[in-house]
Order: C-alpha cells, then sequence, then structure tokens
C-alpha cells in the first residue's frame, strides 16, 4: 500500500499555503488508514480528516476566487461532492457497511486523485500570477 503521509513533488499545485494543506490532508489520510483497527483513534483522526479538509476547501476556493480562476464555481462545487464523499465514507465505515479494505483504497484514490486530476488544472494559471 502507497504511503499517503509521503510528499511527492508532482503534488505541488504551485502555491505553498496549498502545497502545505495538501501535505497535512495526505498525513491525516495516513494516520486515518494506520488507525482503522482501533475505532475511536480511527474516529478521532476522521473527524480531524474532515475538518481539515473543510477548512482547506475554504482555503483554496479563496485563492481561486481572489485570482478569478474561470474555473472556480466547478471547484467549489467538487469539493461539495469530495466532502460528502468523504463524510458518507467515514459514516458507512462507522456503520460496518464497508470494510476497512474498501476504505484503505477510497482515501488515496480521494485525496490524490483531487490533486493530480483537478487541483493540478489550476496550477498553471495560480503560478502565472507570482
Amino acid at each position: 500500500m502507497q504511503n499517503l503521509s509521503h510528499w511527492e513533488r508532482s503534488y505541488s499545485v504551485g502555491n505553498w499555503m496549498l502545497d502545505n494543506q495538501h501535505r497535512n490532508i495526505l498525513i491525516l489520510c495516513q494516520q486515518t488508514l494506520d488507525r482503522i483497527a482501533d475505532e475511536l483513534s480511527f474516529n478521532s483522526v476522521g473527524k480531524e480528516l474532515l475538518v481539515v479538509t473543510t477548512e482547506h476547501f475554504a482555503a483554496e476556493e479563496k485563492v481561486l476566487e481572489m485570482t478569478g480562476y474561470a474555473g472556480f464555481a466547478k471547484h467549489r462545487e467538487e469539493h461539495r461532492r469530495c466532502l460528502a464523499a468523504l463524510e458518507k465514507q467515514f459514516a458507512d465505515a462507522h456503520a460496518g457497511l464497508i470494510t476497512t479494505k474498501s476504505l484503505s483504497e477510497y482515501l488515496p484514490r480521494w485525496c490524490i486523485g483531487h490533486i493530480m486530476e483537478s487541483d493540478r488544472q489550476f496550477t498553471p494559471f495560480i503560478q502565472r500570477l507570482h
């Protein structure tokens, strides 16, 4: 299994604040996976992941809005869907509706997939503004 706490240069979106927030989210994803067997710890880290992700999405949206990014509305809507999907995964895991294997496959796809497929689309735009 991939170690999510290992930052890859290819994950960078060219903004120090957003990159650091992405690093933190990846670390929290890894900690969540590491604690699946301990329900109390898993729930605690999972809640922290949701809070940190919500804060990150707000910060990222502010950057995109301030820079006039043309895809801002679409990206904001994707954030809403990503957060709802993550909340559902945690609720399903807590209710025993999904396996730990399913969650351990979901989290890397969810986080890295969003960074590489969605966030990297605005990278050239925000880098031009420096």
